[in-house]
């Protein structure tokens, strides 16, 4: 079955953040950003804009109090290879972007299948209004002996969330969680109007959740 077409969502930019973990096994975050409230569609331009700050989530220097992902929580064998930006107008092609990098802490990786979450919440209940990013695998440092995320590990990428955002706040760009327009109901599949939800805060928790793609 060929895949669904990207739905319309007006001022919405699909960023597709993607890797190699330590195992060589692909990573894929995708997170999505309007642009000026949806009152127009941002060109190659104001993605670039977007671009240099948003790869900060999981490489560089990290704002205030913030770690970016791979540069303060994955060891040399995780890597950020590009982030792919398609507009959801209906017509735009994808926008491919470099960026290049890797984790600097020392020691051995969790397995690739290891994958702690961001979980992006909006002011509206439900799960059509709330994502989640499955972080790559971290270094085995980053945890405790019981095997949870330590609390230094779940603070950093929080707070360089927050920094992030705001940063990106003169640019009029926007974090929101987008719904696409199809899913199931009891079971049966169906179809509604898809729509974008601002993010108003961000979790992570310290259980490290599984995804099996990612495996050996």
């Amino acid at each position: 079955m060929p895949p669904r077409p990207l739905p319309v969502i007006p001022g919405v930019v699909r960023c597709s953040a993607q890797g190699v973990l330590a195992s060589g096994q692909q990573w894929v975050n995708v997170i999505h950003w309007r642009y000026s409230a949806g009152a127009s569609s941002p060109g190659n331009t104001e993605i670039d804009i977007l671009h240099t700050t948003l790869v900060r989530l999981w490489l560089g220097s990290g704002f205030a109090t913030g770690t970016a992902w791979l540069t303060g929580q994955c060891t040399s064998g995780v890597q950020l290879q590009r982030i792919v930006y398609t507009v959801l107008n209906g017509a735009a092609q994808p926008y491919e972007k470099a960026a290049t990098g890797a984790g600097i802490v020392a020691g051995s990786s969790l397995p690739s299948e290891c994958a702690p979450v961001l979980t992006l919440r909006t002011a509206i209940r439900g799960r059509r209004s709330r994502g989640r990013l499955f972080m790559p695998a971290p270094a085995l440092s980053t945890c405790d002996v019981n095997g949870r995320l330590n609390s230094t590990t779940t603070n950093a990428i929080a707070n360089q969330w927050v920094g992030l955002v705001a940063a990106l706040v003169p640019a009029q760009w926007a974090p929101v969680v987008a719904s696409y327009g199809h899913g199931t109901d009891h079971g049966t599949p169906t179809t509604w109007t898809p729509f974008a939800t601002d993010i108003t805060s961000v979790q992570m928790n310290s259980d490290v959740d599984v995804q099996r793609r990612r495996k050996n």
